[in-house]
C-alpha cells in the first residue's frame, strides 16, 4: 500500500540493464500461482545437455522466458535481462544425480514430488522479488534408469499450453533441430493490448464482481469452510480410455435414437462423468449451486489483431473459461452423463461462436487487473477445470539427450504440483495420456476426499 502511495509522487525508471514489460491482466491475476510440472522419463538423460540447450533457448527464442518479477510505480511487470551470462542467468537449472536405479534403491524412497523441486524453487511472488532470481526454475534429477524433469514457474508467465509451447521448442533444439527454424516468442509481443480501451462494464462470463457485504459474506463462507475442513488433498485420478469411449458410444446413441444432429466429444464426456462423480456423494436435497468452469486456449480464436488466430508463440497466460449455468449439487449428482456432456458440448459451441463477447470478457479483465472476481454466486461452488490433452505432453520426445545413444526416452508420466498456499479445492486437470489411460488430478479437502470414498463411486488404491 505505501509503494502505491510513493508511487503517485515518484516515478521510479526501469533499469537500464533490464527490459520492463508490464504484466498483462491475466499474468497479474495468476501470478501467485506457482506450478510444478513434473515429467517422468524412462532413461538416464545427460543434464549438461538439458542446461546447455534450454539456456540457449532462452537467450536466444524465448527471451521473456527469463523474466524476473518486479513491482515498478506502484505495478506489476516482467523485468528481463538485455544480456544473459553466468552472474545474470536465463534460468535457474539445479540437478540431482544418483548412481544406481531407481528401481532398486539402496534404501527408501521419499516421495514423488521431492525429485521435481529443488530447495530454491519460488513458491510465490514474494520469494521471486526477493530472491531477484528468475522465475522459471528447472530442476532435473538422474538415475541410471529414469529421469525426474521438474519445470517451477508462475502461472502468471507460463500457463499450461504455454508450457507445452515452451516444452516442443525444447525438445526439437535438444533434438539437434536448428535453432534458426524453431519459432521464438517476439521479446516486444504485446497481444492483448488489441483489447485495451474497450473496457466493459459487465464482469466476464461466469464470474461475479461483488458488493462489499456480499464480500463479506462470501468471505465468511470461506473462511468457515477451512477452519472446519483444512487440508487439501491432491489425488490423481487414472480413467481408462476404453471406459470413456464406452461413455460416449452410449451417449452418441442416446442422441441418434433422439433423432438429434448433436454431438459429444470423449472430453466432453470426460468431464461430464468427472463432474457427476466427484458429487455422487452429496446429499439429495442440496441446492448449492456449483458452477463448472472449463479452460479455454485464446490463442487459436479469431480475436486476434486482424480477427485472426495469434500468429506467434506465447507463453504467457491466455486462458479464459466457458462455464455452464448453475447446477444445484443434487441435480450434478443425479444427472445423466449423456445430459452433462451434452450441456457441456453446448456451452462450449456457444461460447466460440460468439467471438465479440469474447473480446468483452478480454476487455474487462485488460481495464480491471486489481478487480476481484470469483468464479461462482456468494452460495455457490465452483468446479475449475483444465485440459491439458491438446498439449501432448505425453509425446515429448527427449531422445536427444539420452546417455545410452538409441535410447527411446519415453515420457511415462506428466504430473503438476502446486506449492503456494492458495486455496485450490474444485480444481482438476487432465495431465496427459498415453494409449489406454487418461490421468488427471483433483483437489479437494480431506473430509470431501473421505465422503467421495464412502460413496463408492470411484476406487481408491
Amino acid at each position: 500500500m505505501l509503494q502505491r502511495i510513493w508511487s503517485l509522487f515518484s516515478q521510479e525508471s526501469p533499469p537500464i540493464d533490464m527490459h520492463a514489460i508490464p504484466c498483462t491482466a491475466l499474468d497479474f491475476w495468476a501470478r501467485e500461482l506457482f506450478v510444478t510440472n513434473g515429467i517422468i522419463v524412462d532413461c538416464r538423460l545427460d543434464a549438461a545437455r538439458f542446461k546447455e540447450s534450454i539456456s540457449t533457448l532462452v537467450e536466444t527464442k524465448f527471451q521473456r522466458a527469463g523474466a524476473r518479477f518486479a513491482m515498478r510505480n506502484g505495478t506489476c511487470e516482467f523485468q528481463i535481462p538485455r544480456t544473459f551470462s553466468e552472474e545474470v542467468k536465463p534460468l535457474v537449472f539445479t540437478t540431482d544425480n544418483y548412481a544406481e536405479t531407481y528401481a532398486t534403491p539402496s534404501g527408501g524412497r521419499p516421495a514423488i514430488p521431492v525429485y521435481f523441486r529443488s530447495k530454491t524453487c519460488p513458491v510465490n511472488m514474494k520469494s521471486c522479488l526477493a530472491s531477484r532470481l528468475p522465475i522459471l526454475h528447472v530442476h532435473v534429477t538422474t538415475f541410471d534408469d529414469i529421469t525426474f524433469i521438474g519445470i517451477t514457474v508462475s502461472h502468471g508467465l507460463f500457463d499450461g499450453l504455454g508450457t507445452a509451447t515452451f516444452l516442443s521448442a525444447w525438445t526439437r533444439l535438444i533434438n539437434g533441430e536448428d535453432i534458426d527454424n524453431i519459432p521464438g516468442m517476439p521479446l516486444d509481443c504485446a497481444p492483448f493490448e488489441a483489447f485495451a480501451g474497450k473496457p466493459s462494464a459487465a464482469p466476464p462470463r461466469g464470474w461475479f464482481e461483488l458488493g462489499v457485504f456480499q464480500t463479506l459474506n462470501f468471505g465468511a463462507r470461506m473462511l468457515w469452510k477451512m477452519w472446519r475442513d483444512p487440508k487439501e488433498e491432491m489425488m490423481l485420478i487414472c480413467v481408462p480410455k476404453e471406459f470413456v469411449e464406452d461413455q460416449k458410444a452410449s451417449v452418441m446413441a442416446e442422441l441418434q435414437a433422439q433423432n438429434s444432429a448433436e454431438w459429444v466429444g470423449s472430453s466432453d464426456v470426460l468431464l461430464a462423468w468427472f463432474c457427476k462423480t466427484m458429487h455422487h456423494h452429496r446429499d439429495a436435497a442440496d441446492p448449492t449451486p456449483i458452477i463448472i468452469h472449463t479452460a479455454v486456449d485464446m490463442r487459436p480464436l479469431h480475436i486476434w489483431e486482424g480477427g485472426k488466430p495469434l500468429s506467434h508463440p506465447y507463453v504467457h497466460n491466455a486462458m479464459s473459461t466457458i462455464t455452464l449455468p448453475p447446477i444445484p449439487a443434487s441435480t450434478l449428482a443425479n444427472s445423466s452423463v449423456a445430459d452433462l456432456a451434452v450441456q457441456i458440448r453446448r456451452a462450449i459451441k456457444a461460447y466460440t461462436a460468439d467471438l465479440e463477447s469474447i473480446k468483452t470478457d478480454a476487455a474487462f479483465r485488460c481495464a480491471n487487473p486489481t478487480k476481484l472476481l470469483i468464479p461462482c454466486t456468494p452460495d455457490g461452488e465452483a468446479v475449475i477445470h483444465s485440459n491439458w490433452r491438446s498439449a501432448k505432453f505425453g509425446q515429448l520426445n527427449f531422445a536427444g539427450a539420452a546417455v545410452d545413444a538409441g535410447a527411446k526416452a519415453t515420457v511415462r508420466s506428466m504430473l503438476a504440483y502446486f506449492p503456494s498456499s492458495i486455496p485450490l479445492r474444485g480444481s482438476s486437470v487432465v495431465l496427459s495420456e498415453d494409449d489406454e489411460m487418461l490421468w488427471m488430478n483433483y483437489i479437494a479437502s480431506s473430509q470431501e476426499w473421505e465422503r467421495i470414498k464412502q460413496s463408492g463411486a470411484v476406487q481408491f488404491i
